[in-house]
């Protein structure tokens, strides 16, 4: 036997292995070759080929197995794509009311497709017959209920649907449900507080707690279509049972929860508790029809001396506290402007801030939407508090606060509404009455006639063309005898133009007026002559009483002797003018002012005329 001596290495210990030649002549691999070749693990299974691990079908030496984990892995990969090829036969399609928007739908498949949420029931809220409508009912018009996971999964399926409804619809939800930290610890101190009423009621404090930080509601409104979604967990969409509060009435016994009278359940118990008194103050709504008012004549009583004291604070939580709603809220805001409304009677001080603050305060949307009630009521508060504070509620806060506002939310415009603007407009006094005042002032005018372009008033003309609104934009076009607006002489030619002969007396009254308070004499003569005289029996209709008044109240001399001596007096005989006694008393103070009282002019227009 031979010996093979290994080369002695530093530091180790030699050992001298005896090997037989027999066993190196040998051409089959050595024991430490083949542990070299099968050390590593094999993915494949029991039938699959030896020869990719170096190993002939023959081989007495078995392949590693596939490990467990690795198994577990592919048999759901497997499942997976079996789902994806045959469809999941567990999944339920979505049941979405008839004639609802399409954003509906698309905000449902990105629930179910994109958020795995599942077990979905979608209320529609729009039916409004008389034995239906509560206030759940305005809410919205349509309601989705469906289930998370977790707590951490409703967090996340709100934040994408907000993300998703900012890409698709240019909206930014509204949660309620969705807890900061602040918030959080606020309401873990208040439930350690409680928990000697817990124990009292047969619940540890540790379990109510444990439960509220595993368990979630999220309620959002998407502000698309009416379309609100409540995101919750299993355990605490059993607990509120929000089907029975949105299901219809012929439907409200299939979703009702039977719960023994003697076990204090956590909805129950959280109710008591008031930290989740969300679905508490849903359930007093539904029962409420909107017909019937919540409030008794003492809160109203009460409520009325607040306001009497501007004490805004315990004002403000008196409507709170009564839930009001639509009806009910324009009840109240009615008793706000007819508080403010004594007040300023009574020459109180008025602070028109928190006012403002009080009214916007409690017109919700749903209020708003009974327009037929809200705007006229909303158009009287703000002349009230203009009366009260003009510098503070100005013409540019009208036209923002009232017009802007009312036509943003889809409101028309009326003839009422542009006249209020301009009696404002025409009312406000400046400090220094300078041209460039009345400028920036009548600015605010342009804004509101473009936004009466092609609204039509009650006689088939635009708002624009209304007699009354002509009348005070030609106020709003004068400060005094020296400051007028460039273009008011165009705007009374339009007038002139644009009605002709059929100018009303109103509107010629107005147009003379104007030019009197400028003392420009020319042109309301000029004015008063081209105006077409006769009607259709031969007789001048034009309002001369008004007319002489204009020049009497003048009291200027030689304007009057002026208009004397140049005939246009003459013309009251020459186109048969029916004298009545008002012109009668007028032509006799104008001839005194002109000193050609009992005089023959006198006498052939004021006897002549009664021989006649």
């Amino acid at each position: 036997m031979r010996k093979l001596s290994l080369l002695s290495i530093p530091g180790r210990s030699v050992f001298r292995v005896g090997i037989s030649p027999s066993i190196l002549s040998r051409q089959k691999p050595l024991l430490f070759y083949r542990r070299s070749t099968v050390g590593h693990y094999s993915t494949k299974g029991k039938d699959d080929n030896h020869e990719e691990i170096g190993l002939s079908p023959n081989s007495t030496s078995t392949p590693l197995e596939t490990p467990w984990y690795l198994r577990i892995v592919d048999k759901e990969k497997e499942s997976m794509d079996g789902k994806k090829e045959y469809g999941n036969p567990t999944e339920k399609t979505v049941e979405v009311p008839s004639a609802s928007p399409n954003s509906l739908t698309q905000i449902i498949d990105f629930l179910t497709g994109e958020l795995g949420l599942d077990n979905f029931l979608v209320f529609d809220l729009r039916n409004n017959g008389l034995n239906s409508v509560s206030a759940v009912n305005k809410l919205g018009d349509f309601m989705i209920i469906c289930t998370a996971r977790s707590t951490k999964h409703c967090h996340k399926c709100f934040l994408e649907l907000n993300k998703f409804l900012k890409l698709e619809f240019c909206s930014s939800a509204y949660v309620e449900g969705n807890f900061n930290e602040r918030q959080e610890s606020r309401r873990k101190r208040r439930l350690a507080r409680k928990s000697n009423l817990s124990k009292l009621l047969g619940r540890s404090s540790e379990g109510s707690q444990k439960d509220l930080d595993s368990e979630a509601w999220y309620m959002i409104d998407c502000h698309v279509d009416g379309i609100f979604v409540n995101i919750l967990t299993q355990k605490r969409r059993h607990e509120l049972n929000l089907e029975e509060l949105y299901a219809p009435e012929n439907e409200k016994l299939k979703f009702k929860k039977k719960e023994p009278d003697n076990i204090l359940t956590t909805s129950r118990m959280e109710e008591i508790s008031g930290d989740n008194n969300i679905l508490l103050g849903l359930r007093r709504l539904a029962q409420q029809k909107r017909r019937y008012s919540t409030s008794s004549a003492s809160e109203l009583k009460n409520l009325s001396l607040f306001l009497q004291k501007q004490n805004f604070k315990e004002a403000s939580m008196i409507i709170h506290s009564n839930l009001f709603s639509e009806d009910h809220n324009i009840r109240a805001l009615q008793l706000i402007k007819d508080n403010l409304e004594d007040i300023i009677r009574q020459g109180k001080e008025v602070d028109v801030a928190q006012w403002k603050a009080l009214f916007d305060k409690h017109s919700t949307l749903s209020t708003v939407r009974k327009s037929a009630e809200y705007w006229p009521l909303r158009l009287k508060y703000a002349i009230l508090m203009n009366k009260a504070n003009s510098q503070f509620y100005s013409d540019r806060v009208f036209l923002r606060d009232y017009l802007l506002l009312k036509k943003s939310l889809g409101q028309e415009l009326t003839r009422e509404d542009l006249i209020a603007l301009l009696r404002i407009v025409s009312k406000t006094q400046h400090s220094n009455n300078s041209y460039f005042n009345l400028v920036k002032q009548n600015r605010v005018v342009i804004k509101a006639l473009n936004l009466f372009k092609n609204i039509q008033s009650e006689n088939n003309r635009t708002v624009v063309h209304d007699e009354k609104v002509m009348s005070l934009i030609l106020d709003c076009m004068v400060a005094d005898e020296r400051t007028k607006l460039r273009s008011l002489y165009e705007v009374i030619d339009h007038i002139c133009q644009t009605f002709g002969d059929k100018l009303s007396s109103s509107m010629i009254i107005s147009v003379l007026q104007i030019l009197a308070k400028v003392k420009d004499w020319t042109k309301l003569l000029q004015v008063w002559e081209n105006i077409t005289p006769v009607a259709g029996d031969n007789r001048d209709t034009r309002p001369w009483n008004e007319f002489l008044n204009v020049l009497n109240q003048s009291g200027d001399s030689h304007v009057i002797s002026r208009v004397v001596n140049n005939g246009h007096l003459l013309w009251i005989r020459r186109l048969n003018v029916d004298l009545t006694p008002e012109l009668r008393n007028s032509i006799k103070k104008l001839l005194q002012t002109a000193g050609m009282e009992n005089t023959p002019l006198e006498e052939f227009l004021i006897h002549g005329a009664n021989r006649q």
